[in-house]
């Protein structure tokens, strides 16, 4: 939780999660003939405006670069226990699915699983066994990056002058297909700079405009204006949303698990029920019960894995 709860943060979480989801599931051709949550993918774009805020929201107003262990530290021990839970879960799933099918999904490498745990795959080393992780490289990019600029960036000139030379540096074309954090800075931007006006008030409304204007050109030049909309919209959610409700609780309660399992829980509930559904009728029972199950599941993982790894890093505190 945030020191002070801010409730659009939980809608924002909520959607963006059930967005991924749902984009997933109705994007399967063997299901689906139509995927009416084709814009789901824009989840990812709501869940990097989020983080830009809640990232800032969790750093301690006098942060300096002697904290940066400890920040990292804390991220880590958030992040990378229900990573590589997912990881061997997926793993088991598709052993089980072997030993039944003897098809494999994802033909299992020893390089592939130890360059997951440094997100490598980002950079050409090996592929991801579930094509979402790739976000998280990117979250695990922006905790460096900001963990390592935050202390010289403070004075507005020099936060304009970084910022424009990196928005400059993300037009260029990635090398090699590698996914970097360049291409999406302005969304993770969005998020830190409203927390920043918004709730330390430590910039002025020009240089507010500034960014905004930076971020917007660049997401909308790279991005195109669906991932503008849906950042605009993460944005204003989180600036404005108030209100308090249970079941926006729970999903954004579950909502990274859900995002870390819902690919190999759908996949499976599908292969199986298939053999049994195979007609039109059942595969929309199917795209239910894999909805469902999934929701299940995440909330069993939740529990399990992401709660305690929570709790842990709570207690890491900053000197």
């Amino acid at each position: 939780m945030l020191k002070k709860d801010v409730q659009g943060v939980h809608l924002v979480r909520a959607i963006a999660s059930l967005m991924v989801m749902l984009t997933h599931y109705f994007g399967d051709v063997r299901v689906a003939n139509v995927n009416y949550f084709y814009y789901g993918y824009l989840g990812v774009e709501l869940f990097f405006v989020l983080s830009g805020y809640i990232i800032a929201h969790s750093l301690p107003p006098n942060y300096t670069l002697k904290n940066f262990k400890t920040f990292i530290f804390k991220r880590i021990v958030r992040i990378e226990p229900p990573y590589i839970a997912s990881i061997f879960l997926l793993l088991f799933f598709n052993f089980l699915s072997y030993r039944i099918t003897g098809y494999l999904d994802n033909p299992f490498h020893v390089s592939d699983l130890l360059f997951h745990f440094a997100y490598l795959n980002n950079f050409g080393f090996g592929t991801y066994y579930n094509h979402n992780y790739w976000t998280l490289g990117i979250e695990f990019q922006f905790y460096i990056l900001l963990g390592l600029s935050l202390p010289f960036i403070k004075k507005n000139v020099s936060a304009i002058i970084t910022f424009t030379i990196m928005l400059m540096l993300s037009l260029i074309k990635t090398y090699n297909g590698w996914e970097t954090i360049l291409p999406f800075l302005s969304m993770f931007g969005l998020g830190l700079i409203l927390f920043f006006y918004q709730s330390r008030q430590e910039i002025s409304k020009i240089v507010l405009v500034i960014f905004l204007a930076l971020f917007t050109l660049q997401i909308y030049y790279i991005h195109g204006i669906e991932a503008l909309i849906a950042c605009y919209f993460a944005l204003s959610v989180i600036a404005f949303w108030n209100l308090k409700n249970k079941i926006i609780l729970f999903f954004s309660k579950i909502s990274f698990s859900l995002y870390l399992i819902h690919t190999p829980i759908g996949t499976k509930v599908i292969n199986l029920g298939l053999r049994f559904f195979d007609d039109p009728n059942g595969r929309k029972i199917l795209i239910l019960a894999e909805i469902v199950i999934a929701i299940f599941a995440a909330y069993l993982f939740y529990l399990l894995v992401e709660r305690p790894s929570m709790r842990l890093a709570k207690k890491i505190v900053y000197d």
